[in-house]
C-alpha cells in the first residue's frame, strides 16, 4: 500500500476510527505487508476500543509513526527509508537481493484460528503469483 504526498487522510490503515461495534473483540492483524508513506502521517491509526493489533513481518517505508492507538505487539517488522526495491519511482515495490527486508521474517503464526502465513505476492504490474512456501520469508509483501 502505498499513500502519495497529496493525501487528505493521515493513515494509510485506519481500524475501527469510524466507530467499533460493542460486545466483541477487535482484533487487528497485520501480516506481511508493504506500507510506503510519502505524506509523512501514521502507518496505522486505530480506534481506542481496539482489543490487539498485532504486526508481523510488515515493511514500513517513510518515516511515520507506526501506530497511533493502543500499542501493537510486533515481532520481525522492518521500518526504513531504504528498502532495497526495484524501482520506487515507478512503484516496481519488488525486493533486489541486497533489501534488508529479504529473507528476514519470521514464522506468522496465526490470528483468531486463521494462518497469517502469505500464499500469494505481487506479481508487478497488478497481478499476483503463489508464494514459495519452501523459502525463508520475506518482510513486507514478498
Amino acid at each position: 500500500m502505498q499513500q502519495g504526498p497529496n493525501t487528505d487522510n493521515s493513515a494509510i490503515v485506519n481500524y475501527g476510527t469510524e466507530g467499533l461495534s460493542g460486545g466483541r473483540t477487535h482484533n487487528l492483524y497485520l501480516a506481511n505487508n508493504t506500507l510506503v508513506d510519502d505524506y509523512g502521517g501514521v502507518f496505522i491509526q486505530a480506534a481506542g476500543g481496539t482489543s490487539l493489533i498485532r504486526l508481523v513481518n510488515n515493511l514500513f517505508v517513510g518515516s511515520s509513526q507506526i501506530v497511533s492507538g493502543p500499542a501493537p505487539s510486533e515481532a520481525t517488522n522492518l521500518r526504513t527509508t531504504a528498502p532495497g526495491f526495484a524501482n520506487i519511482d515507478e512503484f516496481d515495490y519488488r525486493l533486489t537481493s541486497g533489501s534488508p527486508a529479504r529473507d528476514a521474517g519470521s514464522p506468522p503464526g496465526q490470528g483468531d484460528g486463521f494462518s497469517l502465513a502469505p500464499e500469494y505476492q505481487y506479481l508487478h504490474e497488478a497481478n499476483r503469483e503463489e508464494r514459495p512456501a519452501d523459502a525463508t520469508i520475506d518482510i513486507g509483501a514478498y
